[in-house]
């Protein structure tokens, strides 16, 4: 996201200044945007109707497990195979955690950052679009 975003502002013909902010924008942005889809995999089943823990099933483990600070889940991420009830019972337990409250409050500083590299851009329609899109992704965060 960084890169799009720096290329894109070259590309536009803005300075390297510019392109420098944008860059940390799409840098920040990015991050946040990641650790909502990770936040989003244990609450699928309410949020899509499909199965939660799909990453920890494909063996990624992501922000929300690692915060959650839970022995067990960590014995049971150490695994190789986990069977699905064990998956069922790392996704019950990184929510009960807090887990995914401390992630939304990652995603709320990121977005903060990612607005505060566009504080030094000129003001106009395009630096307001990206400041309400990242508004909007820790909005959503804090749905969650």
């Amino acid at each position: 996201m960084s890169a799009s975003c720096r290329a894109g502002a070259l590309v536009g013909g803005l300075s390297e200044e510019a392109a420098n902010r944008l860059g940390i924008f799409g840098d920040r942005f990015g991050l946040a945007f990641q650790i909502l889809d990770d936040t989003l995999d244990f609450k699928a089943e309410e949020a899509f109707g499909r199965p939660s823990g799909q990453d920890i099933r494909n063996g990624v483990f992501t922000l929300p497990a690692i915060l959650c600070g839970d022995e067990a889940v960590r014995r049971l991420l150490s695994k190789r195979n986990r069977t699905s009830r064990e998956i069922r019972s790392i996704v019950d337990r990184v929510r009960r955690t807090g887990a995914l409250a401390r992630a939304a409050d990652r995603i709320a500083l990121h977005c903060g950052e990612a607005c505060a590299a566009l504080a030094p851009l000129r003001n106009g329609p395009a630096k307001r679009a990206l400041a309400r899109l990242a508004e909007a992704l820790a909005e959503r965060a804090r749905a969650v």
